[in-house]
């Protein structure tokens, strides 16, 4: 299962990108050039804001593939990621196939994961 794999070096990417892209922006402005916690607070809030819906939907798919091995289903009748999210968007439509979840995705994110890190 290569999927956790990539998935989480495609997060960490937009992460560090957004925060720093955020972070210079912010020094650039001069809103927080004297007080480096802050800016990177506001920089950490943003990437994790921005970083929330790949998160949500990665999470849901190696989620989904979890409970489908642990059922004892066999791996040749097992489906895909790509599969996985066909199927959750089939039945349940875009927001809550991909999205279920985002709301609290957006405050742990925000706060609690990189509004904490300095």
């Amino acid at each position: 299962m290569s999927f956790p794999l990539y998935s989480t070096a495609l997060a960490n990417a937009v992460v560090f990108c957004v925060q720093g892209a955020t972070e210079r922006l912010l020094q650039e402005t001069d809103l927080c050039r004297d007080r480096p916690r802050v800016s990177g607070f506001i920089a950490g809030c943003v990437a994790g804001l921005v970083q929330s819906p790949l998160v949500c939907t990665v999470d849901l798919v190696k989620i989904q593939r979890q409970v489908q091995f642990s059922a004892g289903g066999s791996s040749s009748s097992a489906l895909g990621p790509a599969g996985l999210m066909r199927q959750r968007v089939a039945a349940l439509g875009v927001g809550q196939g991909c999205f279920q979840g985002l709301a609290l995705e957006y405050i742990f994110s925000s706060s609690a994961r990189f509004g904490s890190q300095d």
